[in-house]
């Protein structure tokens, strides 16, 4: 008996990171099929992504505790995902929807639901995905929800949501609208179709240089560098908050590297190598990069000397 009660508490001590890992194999599988959905038409590809990525910098201006920002960012990536049970005629349809088509699109929320309401895990999230094509004045679908009645995670990302596609093209549309267009029509709307809060913050956060630095970060991320290095200059022209300035240059110089463009890399690294850095540590790390590609041995072990004194985590250090 003492045997199978010791083999028991060994099992109930290993079920969290079972539902853990369980969860986290949810979430893969759902952001694949997300990138599907974004994939059917090269119009909307990496959408979900950057609605993602918005999602966060609204919601983090708006002081979502970091719980919170979790559940945002999930729920923004799978925001779509109910489009995989719309067929490809009505979602890649260049004309005026008809009226059983227009039905269709807007059940897609409901299909959302569906596909995430009895995943472990996911009651949360389907509830946001249902109603993040509410209306802040109750003129939205499925269920014509107002106010306070539609959560604030599915407000954020409503507002995301209708930027991204603004200023992105679509197969329905002649041509994508500027960021100062689709602004516009958002501050138009904001108290009828938006939630005035979010819409504020959006506002705060481009003004900022972040919505800048989402882009970047989509394109680096799928090694469109080029692209990634005009959006995070344009970051940099926005930018105020010195960490965020130094985050950014990070990136830029670690595109020059893949690059090879040594020299450059190097030298924005040395500019930030600043008391008040906060990624000092990482930046010589980098540092050690561009020397390794050198083939500058001694410069290379310099450097990494220098970034193991500043205790960096593991995480960091593998970048």
């Amino acid at each position: 008996m003492e045997g199978e009660t010791t083999s028991y508490k060994g099992c109930n001590e290993k079920i969290p990171w079972i539902m853990r890992e369980t969860e986290r194999i949810l979430v893969e599988v759902l952001k694949l099929l997300a990138e599907t959905v974004d994939a059917k038409d090269h119009y909307t590809k990496g959408h979900s992504e950057r609605v993602r990525g918005y999602s966060i910098v609204i919601g983090q201006k708006l002081g979502l505790s970091e719980k919170e920002v979790k559940l945002l960012a999930i729920s923004a990536e799978l925001h779509d995902i109910g489009k995989a049970k719309v067929i490809d005629e009505i979602l890649k349809k260049p004309s005026h929807l008809n009226h059983e088509e227009t039905l269709e699109i807007y059940r897609h929320p409901i299909y959302s639901f569906e596909i995430t309401k009895d995943l472990p895990g996911f009651e949360e999230v389907a509830n946001i995905l249902l109603y993040h094509h509410e209306y802040f004045n109750g003129s939205g679908y499925p269920f014509g929800l107002s106010g306070e009645k539609i959560p604030m995670l599915s407000r954020i990302i409503t507002v995301a949501d209708v930027f991204d596609a603004m200023t992105s093209k679509r197969v329905y549309r002649k041509r994508r609208y500027s960021d100062k267009e689709a602004l516009n029509y958002l501050k138009n709307n904001s108290g009828k179709l938006f939630d005035p809060r979010v819409v504020k913050a959006l506002l705060s956060v481009y003004e900022d240089g972040l919505i800048f630095k989402v882009r970047g970060n989509y394109f680096y991320n799928h090694n469109l560098y080029p692209r990634a290095l005009k959006h995070y200059r344009e970051a940099l022209e926005a930018m105020k908050d010195e960490k965020m300035i130094y985050e950014v240059k990070l990136r830029i110089a670690e595109i020059y590297n893949r690059q090879r463009h040594f020299d450059t890399a190097i030298k924005i690294l040395m500019d930030g190598l600043k008391s008040n850095n906060p990624y000092i540590g990482i930046y010589y790390l980098e540092l050690s990069n561009t020397y390794y590609y050198m083939v500058e041995l001694n410069k290379m072990k310099k450097y990494v000397e220098k970034a193991l004194k500043e205790n960096l985590s593991f995480t960091q250090k593998i970048r």
